[in-house]
């Protein structure tokens, strides 16, 4: 399973590549894209599973690039919120579709009930992992 993940993300990569993105862009992108609220820097590096300081470098490039501004956030002076820049949207676009592409090249022969099975205990076990307690670090 985690051989299979991996070599879905770096066949993603690679295609992502044709936007001028990088994976990790692309998903730091995605996801405050899609949150139905504005993300902090802690919750988006929760979100993608590294450190904080480890997505700072990253944050800093999307922001010099124009794709990513941080922003007070309004009701706690001690962090900002990620908003996406306009720029941001046509290559966000363009990545998502090829993202799409190759979800319906790897998954297009799988049976539909099947597909559904795994997405079940796909979340079973992120509800479940969720549900731990907090592991101090």
């Amino acid at each position: 399973m985690v051989e299979s993940a991996a070599l879905w993300r770096q066949h993603l990569g690679h295609r992502i590549r044709e936007t001028g993105l990088s994976q990790a862009q692309w998903r730091v992108l995605a996801h405050i894209n899609r949150s139905a609220t504005p993300l902090t820097q802690g919750q988006l590096a929760s979100r993608i599973g590294v450190e904080g300081a480890t997505l700072v470098p990253l944050l800093d490039r999307l922001e010099s690039d124009g794709w990513v501004q941080r922003q007070p956030h309004p009701e706690d002076r001690r962090c900002n919120i990620l908003v996406l820049e306009a720029p941001a949207l046509p290559v966000l676009q363009q990545a998502e579709a090829i993202a799409d592409q190759l979800r319906r090249e790897l998954l297009g022969n799988v049976n539909a009930k099947l597909l559904q099975d795994c997405i079940q205990v796909f979340r079973h076990i992120k509800e479940s992992v969720e549900s731990l307690p907090q592991q101090k670090p």
